[in-house]
């Protein structure tokens, strides 16, 4: 609509305090799905809507995050992690 303004990952993100600043993102039919500097791994629509924790990392740091259309791949430390969605 007009003088809506456009909403970024952060802003859904940062809605869900428990998800933190969004770092990596990776794109998968229409989802954007991000890792954050509170160690989580969440997800929010490309159209908009509220962030989800896909998976929880507490004292960890998750980078690098890559999907494949049936599964989330990211880093910690340097071992590759796979979550089935």
């Amino acid at each position: 609509s007009e003088g809506a303004q456009a909403k970024s990952v952060y802003d859904y993100a940062s809605a869900d305090r428990s998800l933190g600043m969004p770092l990596n993102l990776a794109l998968d039919a229409g989802t954007i799905y991000f890792t954050s500097q509170d160690g989580a791994i969440g997800k929010v629509s490309a159209q908009g809507s509220p962030a989800q924790v896909v998976r929880s990392l507490p004292n960890q740091e998750p980078w690098g995050i890559v999907v494949d259309g049936s599964s989330i791949y990211y880093e910690v430390g340097e071992e590759l992690v796979k979550i089935k969605e």
